[in-house]
């Protein structure tokens, strides 16, 4: 697995990273189980508010992080990570 790549924080994440992982069970978290995408921003992203986000944009069909966080985007993860 390749977490700790030069763009790995940016979503959605790179084949070679999210289909190694699949789902994640965080047993202290709220919900479980989480997508990889969802564990990894809810790891450090991890208010109430934040964790409602997260839980009403996934599904068990698939995360929907880079329809508002992609590279590129108004809410892009890169435009605050890459600082």
């Amino acid at each position: 697995m390749k977490c700790h790549t030069a763009t790995g924080y940016q979503i959605p994440l790179a084949d070679e990273r999210g289909s190694e992982i699949g789902n994640v069970t965080t047993l202290r978290d709220y919900y479980i189980a989480q997508g990889p995408e969802t564990a990894a921003c809810v790891g450090c992203h991890d208010r109430r508010d934040n964790l409602a986000h997260a839980y009403l944009n996934t599904s068990p069909f698939g995360e929907a992080c880079s329809s508002c966080h992609g590279v590129g985007l108004e809410f892009g993860v890169d435009k605050v990570h890459a600082r």
